[in-house]
């Protein structure tokens, strides 16, 4: 079985990069697709305990179920290198499932492409959650032709979750989007609690070797896969 699901993922992957626009696909359907829905976007090279603690902080401030994305234009990681995207999107379904939650693939990589792509998957208003990190990148004007009516358009069409990253903290969040150029979408970021033994974990440590914990079921792919040994 798990090498048939495999080969369905590698046939959506090898689609995908046809170069055609607005793709989004359900990998593993939650059980209900409307209502308070959380998106959890994200590169998964490898998924973290952070990402499924960000995903149960999700849960417990209300939200029906989270949905992993993975794109396979994820914006600031073009090369896909590491764990192969087949196999990311099989480890997510294995992590998605013991709670009860979703994973979509999609083929573009800027928030406000996701809230676009995956409008024909969902009924209702999604919530991205996100680390500090991201909100800042999410606001950054060299991701933009037209900053204002992208942003705009994102905030038209979603909610913003934002979690502790590293040092930074809620207060950070406030003093963020009291900036003048941040203030007209304020009303539509909220803050989510994370413990602090995860704000510091990433994907990146996991890739240097350096101690970063992961879901089991990815510990044991990277223990018999070693795809960062190189």
């Amino acid at each position: 079985m798990a090498r048939v699901v495999t080969a369905e993922y590698a046939r959506l992957v090898a689609s995908f990069a046809t170069g055609r626009p607005n793709q989004a696909r359900w990998i593993l359907r939650p059980a209900r697709t409307r209502g308070n829905i959380g998106l959890l976007p994200g590169s998964f090279n490898p998924p973290t305990n952070a990402h499924v603690a960000l995903a149960r902080s999700g849960h417990a401030s209300g939200m029906d179920h989270v949905v992993y994305v993975l794109s396979n234009n994820t914006v600031n990681k073009a090369d896909v290198t590491g764990i192969p995207l087949t196999d990311r999107l099989r480890l997510l379904a294995d992590i998605a499932r013991a709670d009860g939650d979703g994973v979509i693939f999609t083929n573009r990589g800027l928030y406000v492409e996701i809230a676009e792509d995956v409008r024909p998957l969902i009924d209702g208003e999604p919530t991205f959650l996100v680390g500090h990190d991201k909100i800042v990148q999410i606001l950054d004007p060299k991701y933009y032709v037209a900053r204002p009516a992208a942003l705009d358009e994102l905030f038209q069409r979603a909610r913003i979750a934002v979690a502790p990253r590293n040092e930074a903290t809620a207060a950070d969040v406030v003093t963020l989007m009291a900036m003048p150029a941040n203030r007209r979408f304020a009303e539509r970021i909220t803050t989510l609690a994370l413990a602090r033994p995860y704000r510091s974990m990433s994907s990146t440590n996991v890739r240097a070797g350096v101690e970063s914990p992961v879901p089991p079921n990815v510990a044991a792919y990277l223990a018999r896969k070693k795809p960062f040994a190189n």
